[in-house]
């Protein structure tokens, strides 16, 4: 019987860029854990430790709602 589905081993650094650079194309996306675990393809725990991740690092922010956004960028002081 043939193999029809493949195992892919992606690192963590690789899927932090990977959920960071879905986020930066699409600045106005908003997500659950439930539904970023869907879109990625993530079990709960995996999905929560890398948005927690992102969030911790600045790159996102969580509502009040509990879904995950992209963090406004700063403006750059001009002198």
């Amino acid at each position: 019987m043939p193999l029809r589905e493949s195992l892919v081993i992606v690192s963590k650094d690789e899927m932090l860029r990977r959920i960071h650079c879905d986020y930066l194309e699409m600045p106005d996306l908003q997500l659950s854990p439930a539904q970023a675990q869907r879109v990625w393809e993530l079990d709960e725990h995996t999905c929560r430790e890398l948005l927690e991740s992102l969030t911790e690092d600045g790159l996102l922010d969580r509502g009040r709602d509990g879904t995950y956004r992209l963090r406004p960028m700063e403006p750059v002081a001009s002198n």
